[in-house]
């Protein structure tokens, strides 16, 4: 019997609720057309009071929308800007007024709620401190209808848009209401207001500094509103940053006086929401990173503000056991603990501001820091790094994820007090670490590193770099590089921090500089990995360091060649190497040299100077300069002492091989105790000639001038006086070995008897020649290629030798012409000695026959001539 009462019972309840629905929709339809006119009349007047003519596309009044309030509903509500004219302050599309519908129906129209929907407000202040909303209300006055009361208890904003745009202080707010509620008794003369709500903060900007991004804001706050003095007491509140939470109390007072006391403090807030919390272009560098530990803050603002002046701002901060571990590695930063204050200072500006950490300390993996820093002045910073510690280099390599580091460890103990002056923060200047002071000094233990792509491996580096304003002094740096090259170091570094910190800055280092042992071959290999053309050697020198070496190395070799107690001065200076006055003992005797390597070009690199060799051994010469890459004439075939001045120039490609036809050489030489042993063309010349064998031989002291042009060698003419035959030589050979010598042959001085045997048969071709000392001369010609070299006779040097002597004898004939009879007195080619008593006196009779002649002809013409005999 009771399965079937249940039916009866909903259908009763259901009949009560439609019944019910039906009143308060037909209350509802009679409350609308019986008081909207009334009501709709009343809050357009009342509005109309505060605010200046609006524009309203719509009014209308409702109470089942709102119900158990009626409203008064504002539609596409717009206010105009009295300053902007084609802007509005106010777009409202629903502005909702809302009665208490009892209330109303008793005659008391009382104004409870106001709710605005779907819109904006755009506030502005223009240079000289005029605002848009000063100009939209209207002046207080008494004109509330009697039957019209304000028992305000809520406000409502949602999906509202505030931008507000201050010139006269230069800043910019963008914010979305999403929802925000204000509760309270607002017609009251004190009265405790609470409000709520989300909102989303586009975008602040102060000073061209961008303060607030998007970033997300709830708030929670409770305070009590003394309407008359124009002052809120923050009694407690909460606001959250994004995923920060911060509590908040203080009092605002807004009158002429415009005073605020706010504290805005967080306890223990969690290290990685703060993380979080910091722009996306830092939050992305420390992604391989992960954050534990707390962090607290507590920010007082104060003071008073008017117009463009900021408040007072004194804020405290830490960190309490902070740590920042490198995920990939597990290298950390632990117990990181730091107290520090800021102030934007007694004008409250960013020129009076000063950020001070007075301690921090942590360790990095096992070694502890500690330090104090202070940034003062954030217009023009002063900024003041004072820090102690030891880095364990491995460890920081794999911490910071430094990739182009191969390999590295060692240990660095630092200690730092460095203050500069940047006229700005954001862009850096070289000039800023000029103006800067620096104190302190960082030791190297036995550190070790290597670049990728480098072969060069630096090992057990140990010595001291000591700062002070200037430079940085080195004292004593020395190691090695790839265990073959030691160096030792003191001197000092100019310019290191803007060389650290900008692409286009130069390192200067000026020191002395000592070694043991330098191997060119081994610093200059080049890599495997980044050598693409297969070439043995790199040379390129860097733009963007400048350096003066006063060098002193006990050994230094490239290849073959070796070199011995070296001493100069060497520089680098825009990818040109100077050497000046380089001295050393080489090839058994001594080098001295001045040139220039110029790199500018790394495929044109040009070599030039000059060199002195002072009784260097031609054989060592010979094989340490690997023979100047021909097989002709090598260290086994040519001996003797070398002393020479020369000129020269080379162009080399990157990979240090010489361009072809490139060299350039002008050497003055000479020669002692020279030996020729198994020299091919002379062995050819000896079986050409039918002579003794010349397969060594021996000559005395050789002087000459050597030119090298391009690809060839030119030999002047010369003379070899040796044990085997005295040889006038001159001719080229090529670095192609092509030769073209031409040879004068004293036949009379062979030692071989052949010679002398072979004279008829030589004489039947016409080209030997007797002088008048009986000295048989032959004219040779060597041509072709030192592989195979051919002989001729040289007919043209025969020729001239001929057309030589008959010259002299020529000459000869002359003078004695000249010295026996008086001929040829003015011709220049003839000597012009002094006269002889007896060509004199052969002058004089010469001329007084002559006079006689003379006389004797004028007498035969009629002409008398009387002469007077001297008493």
């Amino acid at each position: 019997m009771s399965k079937k009462q249940k039916p009866s019972i909903w259908r009763k309840l259901a009949v009560i609720l439609l019944v019910l629905i039906l009143l308060i929709g037909a209350t509802g339809i009679y409350l609308k057309y019986q008081y909207k006119d009334i009501v709709k009349e009343v809050i357009k007047n009342e509005v109309g009071n505060v605010v200046i003519p609006d524009v309203y596309s719509e009014i209308n009044f409702t109470v089942l929308q709102t119900f158990p309030h009626a409203s008064v509903v504002f539609k596409d509500t717009r206010v105009k800007d009295p300053i902007r004219k084609d802007s509005s302050i106010l777009f409202v599309e629903r502005i909702y007024f809302k009665f208490n519908v009892i209330d109303m129906v008793r005659g008391n129209y009382t104004l409870n709620h106001i709710e605005l929907t779907n819109g904006n407000i755009k506030l502005y202040t223009d240079k000289k401190g005029n605002s848009n909303f000063q100009k939209v209300f209207r002046e207080k006055r008494d004109t509330t209808q009697k039957k019209f009361t304000l028992d305000l208890k809520k406000i409502i904003l949602e999906n509202m848009t505030l931008d507000y745009r201050n010139q006269r202080s230069d800043s910019h707010l963008s914010m979305l209401v999403e929802k925000a509620t204000a509760k309270g008794k607002f017609g009251d003369e004190n009265f405790e207001l609470s409000t709520y709500g989300d909102f989303v903060v586009h975008e602040f900007q102060q000073e061209k500094k961008r303060w607030l991004d998007e970033d997300h804001i709830y708030a929670d706050l409770s305070m009590m509103v003394y309407p008359d003095k124009e002052r809120f007491v923050l009694q407690k509140g909460n606001l959250n940053f994004n995923s920060l939470k911060f509590g908040l109390t203080g009092k605002v007072i807004t009158d002429e006086r415009k005073t605020l006391d706010v504290q805005l403090k967080t306890r223990e807030l969690d290290v990685q929401k703060l993380i979080r919390e910091l722009p996306e272009n830092i939050t992305q560098t420390l992604k391989p990173y992960s954050f534990k530990g707390k962090t607290k803050a507590d920010i007082h603002i104060t003071e008073t503000w008017k117009g463009d002046q900021m408040p007072h701002i004194e804020s405290t901060f830490g960190f309490i056991d902070a740590q920042m571990e490198h995920k990939k590695t597990g290298v950390e930063i632990k117990n990181v603990n730091l107290e520090g204050n800021f102030t934007n200072g007694a004008r409250n500006q960013s020129s009076t501001s000063r950020l001070t950490v007075d301690k921090f300390s942590g360790y990095f993996d096992r070694q502890k820091f500690a330090g104090r820093f202070t940034l003062s002045n954030l217009e023009h910073p002063k900024i003041n790094l004072k820090t102690e510690t030891t880095l364990d280099i491995q460890k920081l390599k794999q911490f910071a994820g430094l990739d182009t580091l191969e390999k590295a460890s060692g240990l660095l103990d630092v200690k730092i007090d460095y203050s500069f002056s940047p006229y700005d923060i954001n862009n850096l200047k070289p000039a800023d670490f000029a103006r800067g002071k620096s104190q302190g000094s960082v030791n190297l233990k036995d550190v070790n590193f290597k670049f990728k792509k480098s072969n060069n491996h630096f090992r057990e580096i140990n010595g001291q770099l000591s700062f002070n304003t200037e430079d940085v002094a080195i004292d004593n740096l020395k190691g090695t590089v790839n265990q073959n090259n030691d160096f030792l170091f003191n001197g000092y570094l100019d310019n290191l921090l803007p060389f650290l910190f900008f692409e286009d800055e130069k390192l200067r280092i000026i020191a002395d500089m000592n070694s043991r042992h330098i191997s060119l071959e081994n610093l200059l290999k080049d890599s495997p990995e980044k050598n693409k053309d297969k070439s043995e050697y790199r040379l390129k020198l860097p733009s963007e360091i400048y350096f003066n070496f006063d060098m002193n190395i006990d050994e230094l070799n490239f290849r073959k060649f070796n070199g011995e107690n070296i001493s100069g001065n060497v520089r680098l200076k825009n990818q040109v190497l100077y050497v000046d006055e380089l001295d050393m003992n080489s090839m058994s005797g001594q080098l001295r040299m001045r040139g220039k390597l110029n790199a500018v070009d790394n495929d044109n690199i040009k070599v030039s100077g000059k060199g002195y060799l002072q009784k260097v051994k031609i054989d060592q010469a010979f094989y340490q300069l690997e023979n100047f890459n021909q097989k002709t004439l090598t260290h086994k075939n040519i001996f003797g002492e070398l002393t020479s001045d020369l000129n020269f120039s080379v162009m080399l490609n990157h990979a240090l091989k010489p361009k072809e036809n490139s060299f350039k050489t002008n050497a003055d030489i000479t020669v002692k105790k020279g030996k020729l042993v198994n020299f091919e063309p002379l062995e050819e010349m000896s079986s050409f000639l039918r002579v003794d064998d010349l397969s060594e031989v021996s000559f005395g002291k050789l002087k000459n001038t050597i030119t090298i042009s391009g690809n060839q060698v030119i030999i002047p003419k010369m003379e070899i006086k040796s044990d085997a035959a005295n040889i006038k030589l001159r001719g080229k050979h090529s670095f192609d070995n092509e030769i073209e010598y031409y040879v004068e042959i004293l036949l009379s001085e062979l030692l071989s008897r052949k010679a002398k045997e072979n004279k008829d048969k030589n004489s039947e071709f016409g080209r030997i020649r007797d002088d008048s000392l009986n000295r048989t001369t032959l004219f040779l010609k060597i041509y072709g290629n030192t592989e195979n070299p051919k002989f001729a006779y040289d007919k043209e040097g025969l020729k001239k030798k001929l057309k030589k002597d008959i010259k002299k004898e020529k000459q000869e004939l002359k003078q004695v012409m000249h010295e026996e009879l008086g001929l040829f007195r003015n011709d220049s080619s003839v000597e012009q000695k002094p006269k002889t008593e007896r060509q004199i006196k052969r002058e004089k009779e010469k001329k007084k026959e002559e006079k006689r002649k003379e006389r004797i002809k004028k007498q035969e013409e009629g002409n008398f001539i009387i002469e007077w005999e001297d008493e």
